[in-house]
C-alpha cells in the first residue's frame, strides 16, 4: 500500500480500512474498524512480537520530529509555528 493511499481489507474476520496517511512521519499504517471489532483486532495484532502498543506521548514526539503540527495543540488562531 503506497503512502497517502487506503484500501478496504478484511482483518480478523472484520471489514476495515487500512491507510498510510498518518502524521507521525513513520512508515506505518492506520487501521479503521467498527468499535466492536477494535479490541479483538488489537489483541490479535499484539500476538505478533513485532507489534508494540505506544502512547500518545510517543506519537506526538514522532509527529513533532517530522515537523507535522497538530491544530489546537501546536498551533491555533493565536499561535503560528
Amino acid at each position: 500500500l503506497k503512502f497517502m493511499r487506503h484500501m478496504p481489507f478484511a482483518l480478523n474476520g472484520s471489514r476495515c480500512i487500512v491507510s498510510r496517511c498518518g502524521y507521525t512521519g513513520e512508515d506505518g499504517f492506520e487501521v479503521l474498524v467498527s468499535p466492536e471489532a477494535g479490541l479483538p483486532l488489537v489483541k490479535e495484532m499484539l500476538t505478533d512480537d513485532r507489534v508494540k502498543p505506544i502512547g500518545l506521548g510517543a506519537r506526538d514526539s514522532l509527529r513533532l520530529e517530522a515537523g507535522l503540527c497538530l491544530y489546537g495543540h501546536d498551533m491555533d488562531t493565536t499561535r503560528d509555528p
